[in-house]
């Protein structure tokens, strides 16, 4: 579920990140696209590969603790030494561990920061209004773990839990 009409957070473990690497994995999602923050000729771009990333800060949107901004270090990756902003996109409470949430990334060269909400306050009732100043971004979808293995056990326990789900008659849940 997005998070229009509901809560959506980050727990105060992922604190303890700051300054350490996290592991980022782009998914298709709705897509990836690349262009201006206005989302004026955008242009769709190939889903990026895995990579490890330092962060940087955390952020607040509408009173709960959202996302964060962190710099791209993975070693011959297309966006080596680019910039991170990521938000969660689902209802509830995340870590990096256990409790894997689903993220909007928006990556690019200069370092992000955030509109204010006045800037689109429709779109701000829900969604964190990333600022590239002087850049291009590029934005998809993907989910971020302490490590691959944290992120693969998740879909392998997501997986398995829809599948319980679905020979049960119930309709999945996120």
């Amino acid at each position: 579920m997005s998070t229009l009409g509901g809560h959506s957070r980050l727990d105060d473990s992922v604190t303890d990140f700051v300054g350490k690497h996290a592991c980022a994995r782009p998914v298709y999602g709705w897509g990836w696209g690349e262009g201006n923050d206005e989302r004026t000729d955008t242009v769709p771009v190939e889903v990026p590969s895995p990579f490890m990333f330092r962060v940087s800060e955390f952020f607040d949107w509408n009173g709960e603790r959202r996302g964060g901004i962190g710099r791209i270090e993975q070693a011959g990756h297309i966006y080596e030494g680019y910039w991170l902003l990521f938000y969660t996109r689902q209802v509830g409470c995340f870590d990096f561990s256990w409790r894997i949430a689903n993220y909007n990334f928006h990556i690019g060269r200069n370092r992000p920061s955030l509109f204010p909400p006045s800037k689109d306050p429709k779109m701000a009732e829900a969604w964190p209004l990333p600022c590239f100043d002087c850049c291009s971004s590029i934005w998809g979808y993907g989910r971020i773990g302490v490590s691959a293995e944290a992120i693969d056990n998740f879909e392998r326990e997501r997986l398995a839990k829809w599948d319980i789900e679905r020979r049960a008659g119930q309709e999945p849940s996120p």
